[in-house]
């Protein structure tokens, strides 16, 4: 098993990465400029539904419980 991921993946050289990211960054900037904090949560979680239909998949459940944040200080 010495071949990489990459030699056995076929090329795909007409696919423009970052030309791609910066257009759904700039569209997704559009669509999400002046909402508020809860339309932005919505927001992402309506296009992550939309995208595990895509993949034919379940949506993966949210947590109840935030993400700790480990980068406070507890004293």
């Amino acid at each position: 098993m010495s071949n990489s991921i990459w030699d056995r993946l076929p090329a795909a050289s007409d696919i423009h990465c970052i030309e791609m990211k910066d257009q759904l960054q700039d569209r997704v900037a559009s669509e999400t400029r002046n909402v508020s904090a809860d339309e932005l949560v919505a927001y992402f979680r309506n296009a992550s539904r939309r995208f595990w239909q895509e993949m034919g998949r379940a949506c993966p459940t949210a947590r109840e419980q935030p993400i700790k944040d480990t980068n406070t200080e507890h004293g």
